[in-house]
């Protein structure tokens, strides 16, 4: 038991360090293609392992019509929404700022697990998301005073607040169905749902472009292939496996405050190698939002 526990905490810090770094190679193929295209691309490459192994999970799966509508439903929150607006806000936004946005994650999910799940919230927890909501705050009013009113700057900072609503609706919604599906099951529908939609809109996007016949070009490039690779099999696979082990094996609060270092290992990973700025504001912002993150995680009824 021990060395499981040992194990699930090995898998959350692996897990953080992945998505710690997502963003450093999200930036980088952003430079070869388009949004769309680099969504269908990853949805592409992450499904085919999924795909080949599905002769070996064919007898643990049993899909019914409700089962695969509850999915659908799940996946245009997560992954369709998420990647499409978390991708479109790093094209016009910093690593850190979109960093800093998604780690509020954790709070909009209490919030609507209150709402909808009906779970329960103590003083110490109320509190804790005041600080996070005047964490936020002071964000959005240093972003504001600074936003350049000729850029599209600002906008990807609420397309980054959309993209952290979608995941959190995503938990709900997982959480709430969580016994009437396998983790490969969920993977299976939602990741070809994702592929079908990116796919689509990709084609049709490059045929009235007339640019159907170069889309493939960056494959070319050895630095697009390591980047797509990065965000397609560690990043939406492996992620996903070593996240969902470490739910089985350490407590849900432990988990949300260890794979918020993801968010850390985010910020400044983007001041390191991408040589992005960070003010005072951001600093102070984002230490109240991760002091009610740990908050809401730690003080809650045993």
């Amino acid at each position: 038991m021990k060395n499981h526990k040992s194990l699930g905490y090995i898998s959350i810090i692996t897990y953080s360090c992945i998505v710690g770094f997502y963003f450093l190679f999200v930036k980088d193929i952003l430079n070869y293609t388009s949004v769309t295209d680099i969504l269908f691309f990853r949805f592409l490459v992450a499904f085919i392992p999924l795909l080949c192994i599905y002769p070996l999970m064919k007898s643990r799966c049993s899909f019914s019509r409700e089962k695969i509508k509850i999915l659908l439903t799940i996946g245009v929150f997560y992954p369709i929404l998420f990647f499409e607006a978390q991708t479109l806000a790093l094209k016009i936004s910093s690593s850190i700022e979109v960093s800093i946005v998604q780690s509020t994650s954790p709070i909009f999910t209490l919030i609507l697990s209150s709402i909808f799940l009906k779970e329960k919230t103590n003083r110490p927890q109320k509190y804790s998301i005041l600080v996070y909501i005047v964490g936020v705050a002071i964000i959005i009013v240093a972003k504001i005073l600074t936003a350049n009113t000729d850029s599209l700057d600002f906008f990807g900072f609420i397309i980054a607040f959309c993209a952290t609503i979608s995941f959190s609706i995503y938990n709900v919604l997982s959480r709430n169905y969580k016994d009437r599906f396998s983790f490969y099951e969920l993977l299976l529908v939602i990741m070809g749902e994702a592929l079908l939609i990116f796919a689509a809109i990709s084609i049709i996007k490059n045929l009235t472009q007339g640019t159907l016949i170069t889309m493939f070009q960056p494959f070319k490039e050895k630095d697009f292939i390591l980047s797509l690779f990065y965000i397609a099999i560690p990043s939406t696979l492996l992620s996903g496996l070593f996240l969902n082990y470490a739910l089985s094996q350490i407590e849900a609060s432990k988990v949300s405050v260890f794979s918020n270092l993801g968010n850390v290992i985010q910020i400044f990973a983007g001041i390191i190698f991408l040589k992005e700025a960070i003010s005072l504001p951001y600093i102070a912002g984002s230490f109240l939002i991760i002091l009610g993150i740990i908050g809401v995680n730690l003080l809650g009824d045993k």
